[in-house]
């Protein structure tokens, strides 16, 4: 053997450490843009007062429509030839879940969203044993369980929370939808043998133009006047634009990169996160530290972390193609 393939070899452990790193940074990119999509939107919502959320909604649709053409032309996915009226379904359920979604952080607290995110894992496997008679194994239905138990005690106890019947159902609503959203892009995956930036790519423009249609209808447009409390009346100042293109760009990373399949698992990550990050000031205080707060959240997270531990691993740790 030769100088020259002496230096040109790696040592075992660095090739292990290498092939490691694209995973890795992949799910931390998606967790990042996860997390941070929620409180950009919140922002958007309340510091700014965007309160439209189909213009919102239409806004995020367009960049994800100009995003996935960016991603094409980069390689990252090969083009599909897929029917209009096969992808009409996931349009309108992609409408449907974003939509309603979007809602629900508008009306309710950012920790209840994620509440209601990390229902979506159950509600799945519940409409998956009803209508496609899919038994999920015994320790995945135990864990889930305890999420279930995890979501009663974050709603329950929580007063400000069961006064606000119209986030509830908003909330409600909006975990059953993305349920059968998630249900029928994995189907349609299978059935057109295309990867989730296929399908993205094939119904986000007719996703953005029904959206466009539906803004006249659902949002307070002001057509005759200058109403501050209307979409034509509001005041796009640089920062809220800002505030609003940035929700938009994450929307991008958020939809275009994680796949059906794992898409679960970076929401339930993305839990994790977001309620440690909302949790973290009432715990700095110590006027606002109370026991029952403490011993709410810690059940949350065990709750989470305990269904992270035995959920498949799919195929998270690569880009969808």
């Amino acid at each position: 053997m030769g100088f020259a393939d002496l230096s040109g070899s790696k040592p075992p452990r660095l090739r292990i450490r290498a092939a490691w790193v694209k995973p890795l940074a992949y799910g931390a990119l998606n967790i990042a843009s996860a997390s941070g999509i929620v409180f950009a939107n919140k922002v958007v919502f309340s510091t700014y007062g965007y309160k439209y959320t189909c213009a919102l909604t239409w806004i995020h649709t367009v960049f994800t429509l100009v995003g996935m053409r960016l991603f094409l032309m980069a390689g990252m996915f090969q083009h599909k030839p897929l029917g209009q009226l096969q992808v009409f379904p996931l349009a309108a359920a992609y409408i449907g879940y974003i939509v309603l979604c979007n809602l629900s952080l508008n009306v309710n607290t950012v920790g209840f969203y994620q509440v209601m995110k990390i229902a979506v894992a159950p509600t799945v496997m519940l409409l998956e044993l009803l209508f496609f008679r899919v038994v999920p194994p015994a320790k995945v239905v135990a864990s889930v369980f305890v999420v279930c138990l995890g979501i009663a005690i974050a709603t329950v106890t929580d007063s400000k929370l069961i006064s606000n019947l119209l986030g509830l159902a908003v909330g409600a609503a909006a975990t059953f939808v993305t349920a059968l959203y998630q249900i029928w892009a994995g189907s349609k995956q299978k059935e057109l043998q295309a990867s989730s930036m296929q399908l993205l790519h094939a119904y986000t423009p007719q996703a953005a133009v029904i959206l466009l249609l539906m803004i006249p209808i659902m949002e307070p447009m002001g057509w005759g006047g200058q109403d501050p409390n209307t979409l034509l009346g509001y005041k796009y100042t640089p920062a809220a634009v800002v505030a609003i293109v940035v929700s938009s760009l994450l929307g991008i990373l958020v939809r275009g990169l994680a796949t059906t399949l794992c898409r679960l698992r970076f929401s339930f990550c993305c839990s994790v996160g977001v309620c440690c990050a909302g949790a973290a000031p009432s715990f700095l205080k110590q006027s606002n530290l109370h026991f029952r707060r403490v011993a709410k959240v810690s059940a949350f997270l065990w709750c989470v972390l305990n269904f992270l531990s035995v959920s498949p691993h799919n195929d998270c740790g690569r880009p969808p193609g």
